[in-house]
């Protein structure tokens, strides 16, 4: 039941998840997964739906007195974690949790756990705790063959509703060869903690600064335009971890080049925010005229389903803009707003469908109420599916227009295109 509650939750707020790798996850046997924490309650929730199996979190013990959130936890079994600013005794508790997660994968359960041991909205993980190392020496030592595998979350926009996520499981990892004997020995500790650090490396994207992960993401479609041929398009080639790390390893070896290139790229991707384009409706009058013409297309048929769009929007306007301004006046950081308008929207949608089909019942009696209420559901996520599709045409339809009668915008963001692909021509072994 709490699966598929979550499932729902993952299929309003989420446009598209992939799950990579997954397959091997189904296999019997003890599992940790280790995974990195960059979207509050978002993470686990993602973990929890798409695992093969139903793991066990283990969350920060003030988690556990918070009314929102302590009976998904409770459901899903998840263990508390202690830590020295909760309050004395942290580390008699930090033992028994141990203890359980021990006993847990002796019997051949799956443990999910994110080692960071904080969320975040740094553009790279951060430093990790030794606990999951811990837990693996341990099982390993009374007898369980404790399978380590590194999962990473990477968001197209973490706190956006309707954004996009991919799950990617890596290989497990190995640490047979280091030497437990009592299961929490130091170095082993130490040495399993950066092999599990290596792995989630391999499955997350990491950068210096935001600015960087924008500006290679940016450079991607580009980069398929210039290829030779049909080489590579904007969905092929590397993903976006190892373009970062290509990255990096030019503005090393050729600082002065890669430095102008960003220059140009950063001054070029300005202009298009400015003007509320992409870089797509920049170059080929041709391909823009025909994206019009789609978007027309695309506009009238979309004036078949404007009706339900329209009640479905109505109805739900409300407990989506209460949930939008009370998650941001709640969330202090970036990595939680999500997590608070979860919070948000399992209050007050609820709280506004309850209000508006008792005063439809109160005008019109139970039995309309009923209907209307049973139609507000798919009208709402057509409404949602109806303002992405509008504002896609109205995007493409802006762009052409915009670059047709403004002839001086036009010529400098071509002009400023084509300086980028001069500049990033020398460059484009980071996208092969």
């Amino acid at each position: 039941m709490l699966r598929f509650f979550l499932w729902l939750l993952r299929l309003v707020y989420f446009r598209k998840v992939t799950a990579i790798g997954f397959g091997p996850l189904s296999e019997d046997g003890p599992l940790l997964v280790v995974a990195n924490h960059v979207n509050g309650l978002l993470d686990p929730l993602l973990l929890y739906v798409h695992l093969p199996r139903r793991p066990r979190f283990l969350a920060k013990a003030p988690l556990f007195r918070n009314p929102f959130v302590a009976p998904f936890l409770k459901a899903a079994r998840a263990l508390p974690v202690a830590r020295a600013k909760d309050g004395p005794g942290g580390a008699e508790q930090n033992q028994a949790t141990f203890d359980a997660c021990v006993h847990a994968l002796l019997d051949g359960d799956a443990i999910a756990l994110f080692p960071e041991g904080i969320s975040h909205s740094e553009p790279k993980m951060q430093p990790l705790k030794t606990g999951a190392a811990r837990i693996a020496g341990l099982s390993r030592a009374r007898g369980a063959n404790t399978k380590v595998v590194p999962v990473g979350l990477v968001y197209s926009a973490a706190s956006a509703f309707r954004s996009e996520a991919i799950l990617i499981a890596g290989p497990p990892v190995p640490y047979d060869d280091l030497e437990w004997k009592g299961g929490d020995d130091l170095e082993a500790v130490r040495a399993l903690t950066g092999r599990i650090a290596e792995a989630l490396s391999r499955v997350t994207v990491n950068a210096d600064r935001w600015s960087d992960l924008e500006i290679v993401e940016a450079l991607r479609g580009m980069a398929a335009e210039l290829a030779p041929g049909d080489a590579m398009t904007r969905d092929s080639g590397p993903d976006l971890r190892v373009a970062m790390e290509r990255f990096y390893s030019a503005k090393l070896s050729r600082p002065l080049e890669m430095a102008r290139l960003v220059r140009s790229a950063r001054r070029y991707t300005a202009m298009l925010g400015a003007l509320g384009i992409k870089d797509g409706d920049v170059p080929n009058t041709d391909a823009g005229l025909k994206s019009f013409d789609n978007a027309v297309r695309g506009f009238a048929a979309l004036a078949i389903g404007i009706a339900p769009a329209f009640y479905g929007w109505l109805f739900h306007v409300v407990p989506y803009t209460l949930t939008g301004l009370t998650a941001k006046w709640l969330a202090q950081s970036n990595d939680v707003l999500s997590t608070y308008k979860l919070y948000a929207g399992l209050l007050f949608y609820p709280l506004c469908y309850a209000l508006q089909l008792g005063l439809a019942a109160q005008a019109m009696g139970p039995w309309p109420a009923v209907a209307i209420g049973l139609a507000a559901v798919p009208a709402g996520l057509w409404a949602v599916r109806y303002s992405e599709k509008r504002e896609a045409y109205a995007r493409a339809a802006w762009a052409v227009l915009l670059l047709k009668t403004r002839r001086n915008a036009a010529r400098r963001l071509a002009e400023a295109r084509s300086e980028v692909g001069n500049l990033l021509d020398p460059f484009l072994e980071i996208y092969r």
